[in-house]
């Protein structure tokens, strides 16, 4: 009679654990479709962070370019100027060369604009005040 007993407990809880795991893999069903669903969006996010973090590098290799060469002119700046030497140290050269480009010649009327911001500013400087052109 008590074998009888242990066999329905063991029954039982065998059949108890085969609902248990017939329930935990419809689970894993579920949550496998969703994730095929999620699939794109999880790609498309990856590559966006991709993106970003490429972004990101190329602007500090911008940035660290721009301060570099932010120094060579500073320091360019700082310089003396070399003098040009005498024609009886050149070395068979009639001509002396220059080492320094000649100054722009001023025109009357007309304003040297470096960038694109330059040139918005002027144009409304201009409409503001017609007496500054």
């Amino acid at each position: 009679m008590t074998a009888i007993i242990v066999d329905a407990i063991i029954m039982c809880l065998l059949a108890g654990s085969l609902a248990y795991g017939y329930r935990v893999s419809r689970k894993v069903q579920v949550l496998m479709q969703t994730l095929k669903e999620l699939e794109p969006l999880v790609e498309q996010f990856s590559w966006a962070v991709d993106k970003s973090e490429q972004s990101v590098n190329t602007m500090r290799a911008s940035i660290s370019d721009a301060e570099r060469v932010e120094k060579t002119l500073e320091n360019a700046r700082r310089a003396p100027e070399p003098q040009p030497e005498p024609r009886d140290k050149q070395k068979g050269l009639d001509m002396p060369f220059l080492r320094k480009r000649a100054a722009e010649p001023e025109f009357p009327g007309v304003k040297l604009v470096q960038d694109k911001n330059d040139l918005v500013k002027r144009f409304f400087e201009l409409t503001r005040d017609p007496q500054k052109a």
